[in-house]
């Protein structure tokens, strides 16, 4: 009893509801209402420590986003309509993946006050509920979180008619894709807005990391760290200093920069000093990238233009990946890697769609190297076959455009320049085109010298080994075999080296293999 009353008790209910007299004015199924809404929001409620919209300084940039396209059409119905306007409800992110597009929705909601429903809806059942919950949840934003390609027709149909119902409520609608180049049609005519979360620049890393670093961080140049991490997503960032800052705890100190660096991963490693031979090739690459962006006054007095383009042609292992890599680490930027026959498809216009996302893409992420591996199998000569007309029509518009894309620097590779359009190789396309031929024996011994410095060799001559027609690739794979047929005649020996033999058998093996394969 409870003053005279008789005490109900429904369920298990959240702390932040009471108990209700039986006899008080409150409905039953007014409690039970009270009850489910309550229960949901607890249920996807976000952490308490999850940072606000305001102080993620990287996400600036969405800031206009945010409010005109996410709090007004939320809030501000009303104004909308008064202006015969109709809010919009329904919104596409694109981002690829870990960008953190859940992470910056729960920001906002954090700012703002707004619920967060995350939802996978594989069938009609499953979109009915999350509509359902969205309801008891307003005003909330609805994120369908898994991508729906065109072969979800009805769950998009489904969706489309749940939206119309509720236009009229404070329910947001948030469709995502990693690009939209694989996102449903009906999806893009449902949206009435969207926004693409951008690769983090140098800037937006150094942000990051000093919003992860606590007190300890006090030794580390957060701007260097940031200016060795190109393409590091937020939560490659987060890893990183979670690295670093164990291998300290364990060894009871501050963390230092190295802590860091021992972390790095090796693709960012590589740049041009470290490239064996190929000198002639690194000199071009210097002379036409690297120095106008070093001293852009020197080249802007002498009348010289921004380089729009390289190609890089040579027999396949030379080395023209390595170097395209090369150029984006040292210029601190992000690198995307895309080989030519990946986009070709049989399809009808699905080549040029993801031809033009690739090029969205860099946008996104520059100051960006934009490389097409085996180019030729894009831009290839054009003749009757319409399929590769468009094509490279399509290659041709988008290299136009390269000067309104900012800091993206397009590198190109082929080992079959005769087969190209001879339209690619026009000034203001690829404006330098640069030979990486088989290296010379000097340059051969260079790069063997680079590949063998960190393995323990016995004293010999490296010159006394004959390759002869070796590329780049060659000669690495020459290096990993010695050191594994010398693992296979001692594997017990704790103080193994290889020795002039085991690279000796190794090397008759490879030749083995090329006479075989060509």
């Amino acid at each position: 009893m409870f003053f005279g009353c008789e005490m109900k008790f429904f369920g298990v209910l959240p702390r932040s509801m009471t108990f209700i007299p039986k006899k008080a004015s409150v409905t039953r199924s007014k409690i039970s209402e009270l009850y489910i809404k309550e229960h949901l929001k607890e249920e996807n409620k976000i952490d308490s420590v999850h940072p606000r919209f305001s102080s993620l300084k990287y996400l600036s940039y969405l800031k206009p986003f945010v409010h005109g396209s996410i709090i007004g059409p939320l809030f501000r119905t009303a104004e909308y309509l008064r202006f015969n306007l109709v809010p919009r409800k329904s919104l596409l992110l694109v981002g690829a993946k870990n960008t953190g597009k859940r992470f910056f929705l729960k920001s906002v909601c954090v700012e703002y006050n707004v619920n967060f429903l995350e939802s996978y809806v594989d069938n009609e059942k499953d979109v009915c509920n999350a509509y359902r919950k969205a309801l008891d949840m307003e005003p909330c934003l609805l994120y369908l979180a898994n991508q729906l390609t065109n072969e979800k027709e009805k769950v998009l149909h489904e969706i489309e008619k749940n939206m119309e119902k509720v236009r009229d409520k404070k329910i947001l609608t948030i469709f995502s894709c990693q690009s939209k180049a694989f996102i449903a049609e009906n999806v893009s005519k449902m949206v009435t807005g969207e926004v693409a979360l951008k690769t983090p620049d140098e800037n937006d890393r150094r942000d990051i990391l000093a919003s992860f670093s606590l007190k300890n961080f006090d030794n580390v140049d957060l701007g260097e760290l940031a200016k060795l991490t190109p393409g590091y997503l937020p939560i490659d960032l987060h890893n990183l200093c979670v690295s670093a800052a164990s291998s300290a705890i364990i060894d009871n100190r501050q963390v230092e920069i190295n802590d860091f660096l021992r972390n790095l991963t090796n693709e960012n490693k590589i740049t041009l000093d470290n490239i064996g031979a190929l000198y002639a090739v690194k000199k071009e690459i210097e002379m036409n990238i690297l120095l106008p962006l070093q001293f852009p006054e020197k080249f802007k007095r002498m009348g010289i233009s921004r380089t729009s383009g390289i190609l890089l042609y040579g027999p396949p292992g030379c080395g023209k990946t390595m170097l395209a890599r090369a150029i984006a680490n040292t210029l601190f930027c992000n690198f995307i890697s895309v080989r030519g026959p990946e986009l070709v498809n049989k399809y009808v216009g699905d080549t040029e769609k993801e031809m033009r996302e690739v090029f969205n893409r860099a946008r996104n992420q520059e100051p960006c190297v934009l490389f097409f591996d085996e180019i030729d199998s894009l831009c290839s000569r054009r003749t009757d076959n319409d399929f590769q007309t468009r094509i490279v029509n399509q290659m041709l518009t988008l290299l136009d455009g390269i000067d309104d894309k900012g800091k993206v620097f397009i590198v190109g590779a082929t080992n079959r320049m005769h087969a190209l359009d001879s339209a690619i190789l026009r000034p203001g396309r690829f404006d330098k085109i640069i030979e990486v031929p088989l290296p010379t024996r000097e340059e051969q011994i260079d790069i063997l010298r680079k590949c063998v410095r960190n393995m323990p060799i016995e004293p010999f001559d490296l010159e006394e080994i004959d390759m002869d027609g070796f590329t780049g690739a060659d000669i690495a794979g020459l290096v990993r075999e010695s050191a594994l047929f010398a693992l296979k005649n001692d594997f017990m020996n704790e103080k193994l080296v290889v020795g002039k033999n085991d690279f000796l058998a190794a090397l008759r093996d490879i030749k083995r293999r090329k006479q075989l394969f060509g």
